[in-house]
């Protein structure tokens, strides 16, 4: 049995990422969630550019490819990014906390399933660098707020063999973000609120029965 510890850097567990991409990202539930072109229809309303944080292997660049809007994505991780570039999805590498482009540089933000995934400390400063670099909105796809809290419900656990260095598996954060927290935060970064619910494809029942689903939230700068 291998001798294993825990990545010491959240991040840092995605660059040696121990999987096949594809069957990462493009799964059956994934490529059928219809609200991924629910956002797109909102930012091609909104503009003509869009950059993707939290990109992946690019799924949604199938929305634009050929379009009016200019599609443009960014990624932590080096296996995610290569893929795309194989699919011939514009990209580069980059990290939500530092995003490389000037402020107001795309008319529209998108994540889908990043904020719940960044450490619990980290979502404020995420949200605030994607506002930053939006000319018009931030648009998030993401899990439904379900209460007044921020809580985890599950940490990091990527499991590393100390003789080879290799990543053996990543567990992520998935973290549920309540209202009062996400709305004081937008405010104070003087950006709109408007929360769209949307059904998950293949619908999760929790333990205590509830069935998760997702929202779009369109954060909304002032004044455009």
């Amino acid at each position: 049995m291998s001798d294993v510890s825990l990545a010491p850097d959240y991040f840092g567990q995605w660059q040696v990422l121990p999987c096949n991409v594809s069957e990462w990202q493009a799964t059956t539930r994934q490529l059928s969630y219809v609200a991924r072109e629910d956002v797109a229809a909102l930012v091609k309303a909104a503009g003509k550019n869009v950059l993707d944080v939290g990109c992946g292997i690019g799924l949604d660049y199938r929305y634009y490819k050929g379009g009016d809007v200019e599609y443009y994505g960014v990624d932590v991780t080096p296996k995610f990014v290569e893929e795309a570039h194989r699919q011939g999805v514009p990209c580069q590498l980059g990290n939500v906390l530092h995003l490389p482009f000037a402020d107001g540089s795309w008319d529209s933000v998108y994540c889908k399933d990043l904020l719940i995934h960044l450490p619990p400390d980290k979502w404020r400063d995420a949200l605030r660098e994607m506002v930053r670099v939006a000319r018009v909105q931030v648009v998030t796809l993401e899990d439904n707020w379900e209460d007044e809290t921020v809580y985890m419900l599950r940490e990091k656990s990527a499991c590393v063999n100390k003789e080879t260095g290799e990543v053996t598996h990543i567990r992520f954060f998935h973290n549920a973000y309540g209202k009062t927290a996400m709305i004081t935060h937008a405010l104070r970064l003087g950006v709109g609120v408007k929360v769209i619910h949307v059904d998950l494809p293949n619908p999760i029942k929790s333990a205590d029965g509830v069935i998760r689903t997702g929202q779009i939230t369109i954060y909304t700068k002032e004044g455009e």
